[in-house]
């Protein structure tokens, strides 16, 4: 799980220290996301487009990431304002069965959406600039559980993994002369695919049995070293004061403070 240098990392946002940018975002995030307004949260989300093209993070990352939002947005614009009260806007009747769309869930709906669309953008802008080993290393080093970091260390090869055993399960049914019907409904497709995910979760455990025993063979206690050292400069802390405030900001303008 190396961390490839990318594009722009001469840019502030990829020199910032790593420890110092995760609290400034974690801070950024607890007082933006309390936002209750519209408004608030577009300005929100905005700061962190700026910052992460001011940082020369690429602008197709954003597209490709927040583009998850719109199937999993749709449904919510959909559904939501039909499972909150208020002020109808339309109604739809089937039959016996109706339901009655209202304004205050359409705009929770919107309200949630954003806050989804600016959770995803810092993600977006720390996994970009950072790298997965540089920021288990910050969180060690800020004092998280090393169970939980190594939890999600684990979590996070083996996810990949287990892609990677799958597809090749598929291309070895597939040189078998399988294809899967048109409907899951059909018997002999929906017992090969549960005879296919059960051996993918045998294959993995006991891949995962071999593997531990080679990192114990190996001296493996529980602990990961890697060559990052982090130096932070007056200029981290300072952006990282920044950002923080910039979040508190956009708190209190919600609440009629500013």
């Amino acid at each position: 799980m190396g961390y490839k240098k990318k594009e722009g990392s001469g840019a502030f946002i990829f020199k910032w220290d790593p420890r110092v940018k995760i609290a400034a975002l974690f801070v950024y995030l607890v007082f933006s996301l309390q936002a209750e307004r519209i408004l608030p949260l577009l300005l929100s989300l905005g700061f962190v487009v700026l910052l992460a093209l001011l940082g020369r993070v690429s602008l197709w990352e954003f597209i490709r990431r927040l583009s998850l939002l719109i199937l999993f947005g749709g449904f919510l614009l959909i559904f939501y304002p039909f499972l909150v009260p208020g002020q109808e806007i339309f109604a739809v009747n089937l039959g016996p069965l109706g339901a009655d769309a209202s304004l205050e869930g359409f705009y929770r709906g919107v309200v949630l959406l954003l806050r989804l669309a600016v959770s995803l953008a810092v993600l977006t802008v720390l996994l970009v600039s950072t790298g997965p080993v540089n920021i288990f290393k910050a969180l060690e080093d800020l004092r998280v559980p090393g169970l939980f970091l190594r939890t999600a260390e684990f979590t996070l090869r083996y996810f990949y993994l287990c892609t990677d055993e799958l597809k090749t399960m598929i291309t070895a049914q597939k040189a078998r002369g399988f294809e899967p019907a048109k409907s899951l409904l059909n018997i002999f497709t929906m017992n090969t695919l549960s005879h296919l995910i059960g051996m993918l979760f045998l294959r993995t455990y006991k891949r995962g049995e071999r593997v531990y025993t080679a990192m114990l063979s190996r001296g493996y206690t529980g602990e990961f070293y890697t060559l990052s050292s982090f130096s932070p400069q007056i200029s981290d802390y300072l952006l990282g004061v920044l950002v923080s405030a910039a979040g508190i900001a956009i708190f209190l303008f919600d609440k009629g403070a500013v």
